[in-house]
């Protein structure tokens, strides 16, 4: 939500510590959690449930795309929060 300026005003003095992510297992994912990922909306959240209650495993990055509960785009923002079980 940040302007470009603003971005550029600060982003000298922000820090990012990915061993502090706290992953989630897509296996077992409630909707409750699926929901703390961000970038992951609500729709895509449900989808992924109704995925799994159907049936499908998703053993990776690569099968949230393929079946189209997700774009690529947004599953490369999203591959750092998960766990593939």
């Amino acid at each position: 939500g940040l302007t470009d300026e603003t971005f550029g005003r600060i982003s000298g003095r922000l820090r990012a510590d990915t061993l502090l992510i706290k992953r989630t297992k897509l296996g077992s994912a409630t909707f409750r959690e699926l929901m703390r990922i961000p970038y992951l909306d609500r729709y895509e959240a449900v989808s992924i449930l109704k995925f799994r209650e159907l049936g499908g495993t998703i053993t990776g990055i690569y099968d949230l795309v393929e079946n189209k509960l997700v774009s690529a785009d947004k599953a490369a923002k999203i591959r750092p929060y998960l766990v593939f079980e």
